[in-house]
């Protein structure tokens, strides 16, 4: 038995004995515990006078909330049972925190190092081309995040090309913000690795006037592309919170130890 299928089958017998302990319904149970939807996409990028295949999978385990959020991952290690664990750890972590999300996971089988940046963006946008078309990322209802062997360029190479297919969508994080979220409810905003605000001036401009409506006066495209946790009451922008660093952990760590 390989490390991915280890994997699978201590998250699903830790949930079973779960399920035993809280007397669930088998078929409850079983329903809860079995991922609604998981997909494999194969396809070819030529490079370096040839043509590379290469694999990946995005999973859905549970929709009782959406979005469904879930990084995406780039490992030689990867592989459709360890994408399925992954996505149901989400979906327990966010129902354990009674957070508003369901639980997705998503991975490239590639070692990123084996690449040059140039070549890593092609791959990555293609990858980003074969997900988007089968909507198996999309910013209001399945959303991804950085993960092992991704970081921010990774990110925003992903939502360049996620805006180029579909131009009008990328707007949903502003739209929900100023018609779905009510006056006097709470937002609170984290980015664990750096914000790019010099990427967010040329593609999405509108993301900066969000945040100013919001009460910001610190994010703005001359600041630095660091790290930072946002936290307003909607209608009321003096209750702001902003705080910046350059490593994402601490900023994390820090704000809950404070």
């Amino acid at each position: 038995m390989n490390n991915s299928t280890d994997l699978l089958q201590s998250v699903n017998e830790t949930f079973d004995q779960s399920a035993k302990l809280l007397s669930l319904p088998d078929d409850l149970a079983k329903k809860i515990k079995l991922a609604n939807s998981i997909y494999k996409v194969s396809f070819g990028v030529k490079l370096r006078n040839q043509i590379h295949t290469f694999t990946g999978f995005r999973c859905v385990h549970s929709e009782h909330n959406e979005p469904v959020k879930g990084g995406i991952r780039y490992s030689i290690d990867s592989s459709q049972e360890k994408v399925e664990a992954l996505a149901a750890l989400m979906s327990y972590k966010c129902s354990l925190m009674d957070l508003p999300f369901g639980g997705s996971k998503g991975a490239l089988v590639i070692n990123p190092n084996d690449w040059k940046k140039d070549e890593l963006e092609r791959i990555t946008r293609r990858f980003t081309n074969e997900l988007a078309k089968r909507n198996l990322i999309h910013p209001s209802q399945n959303v991804p995040a950085p993960d092992m062997g991704t970081d921010e360029n990774v990110m925003a190479w992903i939502s360049d090309e996620y805006r180029r297919l579909n131009p009008t969508e990328i707007d949903a994080f502003q739209n929900f913000v100023e018609n779905e979220i009510s006056n006097g409810d709470y937002i609170l905003i984290y980015s664990p690795i750096k914000a790019r605000y010099d990427w967010w001036s040329t593609y999405d401009p509108g993301l900066f006037d969000t945040f100013t409506n919001l009460g910001s006066d610190s994010i703005s495209p001359s600041r630095p592309n660091q790290p930072f946790i946002f936290l307003t009451r909607k209608g009321d922008p003096s209750f702001v919170v902003e705080i910046f660093s350059q490593n994402g952990e601490d900023i994390i760590m820090d704000t809950i130890i404070s």
